[in-house]
């Protein structure tokens, strides 16, 4: 199954920039967004049905299912300049990431009704049924992207897909956004590595021993904190930058990953990493995209989504490595080895803003003379 899913990973990353690239070329975003959703949906809803004792069609519908997903998701995040004005895109941003939180809550107690009634497999048909319903206001009230308006031929996708082949192998000469990029993609890894297994290390009798009501409520509390967060930081976005947003929500995640390691009192671990976490989690979602808004040039914007998606599907490092050292050192110190790639992360992004500035600091025209 783990090897399903890097593959399913790894045909997203592939299809994400051509596929952005097709949108930006034709105006059809909102289309492939439906039609990937579509796809997911469905093989929500199939999984649900799929009789026992045939693991072949399990995995294969699983793995369509989260490649619909996740290109869906890319060629959603680039609709961010369509809905907000530059001043609120950070908010509107936080607002996605706050509702997604949200509707994780809402969720919990609707699977765990179902799945107790059903069976385990019926919560894919929740959740296939629930995305479709909540795509329908996508449908009827956001406007199409806009686009260059030329009409889709192969031969169009097949110079899309060498456009954005090229796009990528020549990020080594914008060092903006290749700082970003890889900053980008150690701060989502550690996070999607502490997101994996919280549970698993609060669980850990050498570590908490935390009973299950315990990590429920961690769990619950996470989503709860992120909720607020998404709106919070989606609004201080808008008023101190992108940038420092990101930034500080990989602090962030570095400090929970530090107290959990060495924290001998349970809750207060729980406490900061429903805290911190929360918030680490909602501003590296929501500051990322706002930030390549202003990084990438907007007629390629659904492109370089793609490219963002790569370092998101990329990131898979953290959760091998966390794993492996929990099995060698035991989970204490594989939650402290997250805080280097986390600090490295911080650099890196901190690096990519400085180098921008001072591009625009020296591509601004000269002030004029005094007066004689």
């Amino acid at each position: 199954m783990s090897l399903a899913m890097a593959g399913s990973m790894v045909v997203s990353a592939i299809l994400g920039p051509f596929l952005g690239a097709v949108a930006d070329a034709t105006g059809n975003a909102k289309r492939q967004v439906l039609l990937w959703s579509a796809l997911c949906c469905a093989g929500g809803v199939v999984l649900s049905l799929v009789p026992e004792g045939h693991p072949g069609w399990l995995i294969a519908v699983f793995c369509a299912a989260n490649v619909g997903y996740n290109i869906a998701l890319s060629l959603y995040d680039a609709f961010l300049p369509d809905l907000a004005s530059p001043g609120r895109m950070g908010y509107v941003s936080g607002v996605g990431v706050g509702v997604g939180y949200l509707g994780a809550i809402l969720g919990y107690p609707l699977a765990y009704a179902l799945t107790t009634a059903l069976g385990d497999r019926s919560a894919f048909a929740l959740a296939g049924i629930l995305m479709a319903v909540f795509s329908i206001p996508f449908a009827i009230w956001v406007r199409e992207r806009r686009g260059a308006g030329r009409r889709f031929t192969p031969a169009l996708g097949f110079a899309e897909f060498r456009a954005a082949h090229a796009t990528i192998r020549g990020l080594h000469r914008s060092p903006v956004l290749l700082l970003f990029l890889a900053g980008n993609l150690l701060a989502v890894d550690s996070l999607n590595s502490m997101i994996q297994w919280a549970a698993q290390f609060f669980r850990d009798p050498a570590a908490f021993n935390a009973p299950e009501s315990a990590v429920t409520m961690l769990l619950l509390g996470l989503s709860v904190s992120g909720t607020a967060a998404g709106f919070a930081a989606g609004w201080l976005c808008d008023r101190v930058g992108a940038h420092r947003i990101l930034v500080a929500g990989t602090l962030s995640l570095a400090v929970v990953a530090t107290v959990d390691s060495v924290a001998a009192d349970r809750d207060l671990a729980i406490a900061v990493t429903v805290a911190g976490g929360g918030f680490g989690a909602s501003a590296v979602w929501l500051a990322g995209r706002r930030m390549l808004v202003d990084l990438a040039p907007p007629e390629r914007l659904g492109e370089f989504m793609g490219i963002l998606g790569i370092t998101r599907k990329a990131s898979v490092l953290g959760t091998v490595l966390l794993a492996t050292l929990a099995d060698d050192r035991g989970w204490r110190y594989a939650i402290l080895a997250l805080v280097a790639p986390l600090l490295i992360g911080a650099a890196l992004l901190t690096a990519s803003v400085r180098i921008r500035a001072r591009a625009a600091a020296s591509a601004a025209p000269a002030p004029p003379p005094p007066p004689a």
